[in-house]
């Protein structure tokens, strides 16, 4: 059984008649192209609007998993969340605009703009307002803290804890900085 509440929820395609089961959609648009994608849940405006076939996400928030297509086990809380994900798994975005551009799996952004351009870097963290912002290929990095790694654009392996750390670090690489 599915819910759908709104304009277009769970409408379905023309050429795919809606098979997902446990779905939940409360918005204009909401799992608007859904058609065999279960155990979803989106709360707002165009959430999980292109979801065909993915599974297990949670989105509130207008636009938030706007353009996931296959993409399972994701969870985004705030407006853009996760927006242009299509594929990636297991992500995790809290926060306006937080891994806004992510394109992969294994990321978790906690704070407006968190990890924002991120495409195509993997397993990194980054809590605090702009942290990891500008990261766009650089994986598994740790920022903590609002602005942390702001800047980093390719570098790996960083752990950076505290209010602008390592704000202008863009490719250096290995680098641990509290403070």
């Amino acid at each position: 059984h599915n819910i759908g509440i709104g304009y277009y929820a769970l409408r379905g395609t023309s050429s795919n008649t809606l098979t997902g089961d446990r779905n939940i959609a409360i918005g204009s648009s909401s799992l608007n192209e859904n058609t065999s994608g279960f155990a979803n849940i989106g709360i707002g405006v165009n959430v999980l609007a292109y979801n065909n076939s993915g599974e297990r996400n949670t989105a509130v928030g207008d636009d938030a998993l706007l353009y996931n297509s296959t993409g399972s086990r994701n969870n985004a809380f705030g407006d853009n969340a996760l927006l242009y994900n299509q594929t990636g798994d297991d992500n995790t975005a809290i926060g306006k605009d937080a891994l806004l551009n992510n394109l992969v799996s294994n990321n978790t952004a906690v704070g407006n703009f968190a990890l924002s351009a991120n495409t195509s870097g993997t397993l990194n963290t980054a809590v605090g307002n702009y942290s990891l912002y500008e990261n766009t290929v650089g994986e598994r990095n740790i920022a903590i803290g609002d602005n942390a790694l702001a800047n980093n654009l390719e570098a790996n392996y960083n752990i950076s804890i505290g209010v602008l750390s390592q704000y202008s670090n863009t490719s250096g690489t290995r680098n641990i900085s509290i403070g």
